[in-house]
Formats: C-alpha cells, structure tokens, sequence
C-alpha cells in the first residue's frame, strides 16, 4: 500500500486533476490527505471508480477553484 500524502503533496505531484483518495482525512476543518488509487485529467472515469469501491474513497480537484466551479469532497460509503 502506497504511504498517505498530505493536500499540499498531492497537490505538488498531481498538478491539475482529479485524484481519488483512500483512507483519506481532513485536517483544520479544509485540509485533504490520503492514499493516491488513481488520478487523472478528467472526472468521469474516477467517478466511476468510486462506484465500486469496496471501502470509503474521496474525489477531490488539486487545481484552481474557477468562477461557476464547485468542488467535490464524496466520501462514498461501503456498499454491500
């Protein structure tokens, strides 16, 4: 299993896309943290992935936040 990362590592490493996170965390009430499981470009494909997780997962946006914008912090649930 990867190590967990810190919002501003992710955010350094995966510059611009959408990252599904594991085990992840919030810090101070806004930070983001946790395992990297997949990332990419677009959303769609991730969105996907959270689907049929099997354990809880977060899909965040490590860019800027623009005007008409909304992020995403979807925490999915085990379904059984």
């Amino acid at each position: 299993m990867s190590d967990k990362l810190h919002w501003n590592e992710i955010r350094e490493k995966y510059p611009e896309e959408w990252v599904l996170l594991e085990d992840s965390f919030v810090e101070e009430n806004e930070k983001v943290g946790g395992v990297v499981v997949a990332h990419g470009k677009e959303r769609k494909p991730l969105s996907s992935l959270c689907r049929s997780a099997r354990s809880p997962v977060a899909l965040v946006w490590t860019g800027p936040i623009t005007k008409g914008f909304f992020g995403v912090y979807d925490k999915v649930e085990t379904r059984r």
